[in-house]
């Protein structure tokens, strides 16, 4: 495993906190005034969920906008691969929508 990644994912690790019924690995650091989690990565905050997208599911966090990553879960601290995929700004309001947020 790349030591980069490595680093990335023990420290991602290290504020996790399993909900035994839904499976989220809920964020226990900072969250930010939307509720998601805060992660210190590459020199700048970002979210905890999209720290997770780029380790897990190879999302390239430069495209910002472009490419979101959004919850299955819809909760916002969860950061469990597993209930992310990427998507577009587009995709992230039709969501929305759909679930009526």
């Amino acid at each position: 495993m790349d030591k980069h990644f490595q680093k990335v994912y023990d420290r991602l690790m290290a504020k996790r906190k399993v909900d035994p019924k839904k499976g989220c690995w809920l964020w226990t650091g900072t969250l930010d005034r939307g509720g998601y989690g805060q992660f210190y990565y590459n020199g700048k905050v970002s979210r905890a969920h999209r720290v997770a997208g780029a380790l897990f599911l190879g999302a390239d966090l430069s495209k910002g906008r472009e490419q979101c990553i959004l919850h299955r879960c819809d909760v916002r601290n969860c950061f469990n691969p597993g209930h992310l995929y990427i998507g577009t700004y587009k995709d992230n309001n039709r969501d929305c929508v759909k679930k009526r947020r």
